[in-house]
């Protein structure tokens, strides 16, 4: 089961890979935004061991991002590089 310590790092995770990855900063209010986006928004699954999840590209400040939505728990878990 995720708990919101889930959801930190991933989100601490994703801040770090899109600053790294696409030279952009996001908050913790951008990125609940981004994964209710993510969430509504169709992609290409893909199992990653025995989870499943959903590769979504989505603009972000100005820039096409390729995010990876995490199904079993409902958020954003990294980016891709471009």
């Amino acid at each position: 089961m995720r708990t919101k310590k889930d959801k930190t790092y991933s989100f601490l995770h994703t801040q770090v890979r899109l600053k790294e990855r696409y030279g952009l900063d996001i908050t913790r209010v951008e990125y609940d935004s981004v994964c209710q986006n993510a969430k509504a928004l169709r992609g290409e699954l893909e199992r990653n061991g025995r989870i499943m999840q959903k590769i979504v590209k989505a603009k972000f400040k100005g820039k096409t991002v390729t995010f990876v939505y995490g199904l079993g728990c409902d958020y954003v878990t990294t980016v891709l590089p471009s």
